[in-house]
């Protein structure tokens, strides 16, 4: 190997590197219900179509602490972050109240903040659902196999 084949193994290196850190890190999350790309989507109601976990995750960093937010997930995680878990049953009835983003060297993560309508079986005001896809697909971010837009598709 020839001195500049280590100059660009060490910056594939470096890079790599910077990118694991930055994986391990709490990202801030903004509130980005008021940007035009996300605005139109709050107060849209959500019906699930499927039972979802909602998970109970803490913040605390000796996994101590009450739950800081629910996380509705297809799969029961498990972990110390995971302090609660309760199954919920499909046909679940949320509506979103706000759009969080959170942006990286590497990816930007969508998260809708919902809350449930016509029950307070969770008694929450923080429950969140992860977008696998970007707002413009045809269920708005959503897992199709598990979530849909009231009056728009499957219900």
């Amino acid at each position: 190997m020839n001195i500049s084949s280590f100059k660009v193994l060490n910056q594939i290196l470096l890079f790599l590197t910077c990118c694991s850190v930055s994986s391990c890190t709490i990202l801030d999350l903004v509130d980005s219900s008021s940007d035009p790309k996300y605005s139109k989507l709050v107060g849209m109601e959500i019906v699930t179509l499927r039972n979802l976990w909602a998970l109970g995750i803490t913040n605390d960093q000796n996994y101590q602490g009450k739950a800081d937010y629910i996380w509705l997930s297809e799969s029961n995680v498990s972990g110390p972050e995971v302090v609660t878990k309760i199954l919920l049953q499909k046909g679940m009835i949320l509506r979103i109240k706000k759009i969080l983003t959170t942006r990286s060297m590497l990816f930007c993560k969508v998260y809708f903040v919902v809350e449930e309508v016509g029950s307070n079986f969770l008694n929450s005001n923080n429950i969140r659902i992860l977008l696998v896809n970007t707002v413009e697909n045809s269920n708005f971010g959503l897992d199709s196999n598990f979530y849909v837009i009231k009056g728009v598709g499957k219900n």
